[in-house]
């Protein structure tokens, strides 16, 4: 990873949306939350309204909202992006227009249905370069695990729509990383590439990454900043230890069915450590039962994010 004119580089934390009880939007929690994550001089980007953030189970104005008020938090210095995951591509432009006007810097393009991730020509395509014609803001692409773009439609993408500043890397298939990142570099040497494969963080970025963007980071951004530092800057012992640390988390949070808790859970971990003051989700998620939190505990422990006799008066 070498120094590049790409505009969108270092860390991106992709942070939960604090809730009120009765699933509202708690506009003080999301403040005192970024304002947490924002004391890392490290951290370059903010990304709201994505996977992490709830952004699918959202309605368009709790979405502008969110943006709004992270914009009151967020500096200029560091990039606010809001994801965009509406059910047809009307309804994408209009979450991006209302995301440009709330203050957002960039969008990113969240995956909510298969035909968003088409492998047939000219499908994916064309949604982008109708997104990219509605705003000035720059668009950036979301390849997911659930929904891979196919390495020729990627390449479409950033061959016909030159508005696209960067392609987050959720690739599980290292070789297909690998692949993926070679002909980023070849279709569009300008592209940022941002890796977001939390149980492999490390080798992603030893292949090459110029920033990573994870939900993760917004519970532990402080390992995730000194992984990619320490890869940043060849110390790859170092960047192991980063991801020994990070291991039983990202383990529970992602790697344990059901996958679609893995933000629930971060929320929990979060209230569990004081940080925010609800675990409450948007339905039709639903906060975690007792044997879920009892696993939270497990992990958490495990990670040294919490001390044995606190388990105990937790369970009391």
């Amino acid at each position: 990873m070498q120094p590049n004119s790409r505009s969108c580089t270092g860390v991106f934390v992709a942070p939960v949306c604090p809730m009120h009880d009765d699933q509202s939007i708690d506009e003080a929690g999301i403040e005192s939350y970024l304002r947490w994550i924002l004391s890392r001089t490290d951290v370059c980007g903010i990304v709201v309204n994505v996977n992490a953030g709830e952004g699918t189970c959202l309605e368009n104005e709790d979405r502008s909202l969110v943006v709004t008020i992270a914009r009151r938090v967020v500096p200029r210095h560091v990039k606010l992006v809001a994801g965009v995951c509406g059910n047809s591509t009307r309804e994408m432009i209009l979450q991006t227009k209302q995301a440009e006007a709330a203050g957002a810097d960039a969008v990113i393009v969240v995956p909510v249905r298969d035909w968003q991730n088409s492998r047939a020509p000219g499908h994916a395509e064309t949604l982008y370069q109708r997104l990219g014609k509605s705003t000035s803001l720059p668009l950036i692409v979301f390849n997911s695990v659930a929904a891979q773009f196919d390495t020729n439609t990627l390449v479409r993408i950033l061959e016909t729509v030159p508005t696209v500043v960067a392609v987050k890397q959720a690739v599980t298939d290292i070789g297909a990383y690998q692949d993926q990142y070679r002909a980023i570099r070849r279709a569009r040497p300008d592209v940022s590439i941002l890796s977001a494969y939390d149980a492999a963080l490390l080798p992603t970025l030893v292949i090459g990454a110029d920033g990573v963007l994870l939900g993760i980071a917004g519970l532990l951004p402080d390992i995730v900043i000194g992984m990619f530092n320490a890869a940043r800057e060849g110390d790859y012992a170092k960047a192991r230890t980063f991801a020994d640390q990070l291991a039983p988390m990202s383990h529970y949070l992602y790697g344990t069915p059901p996958r679609s808790l893995r933000h629930v859970r971060t929320k929990a971990a979060l209230k569990r450590l004081g940080i925010i003051a609800s675990n409450m989700v948007r339905e039709p998620l639903l906060p975690l039962e007792d044997a879920e939190r009892r696993k939270l505990e497990k992990a958490m422990l495990s990670a040294g994010l919490i001390e044995p006799a606190s388990v105990l008066a937790s369970a009391a």
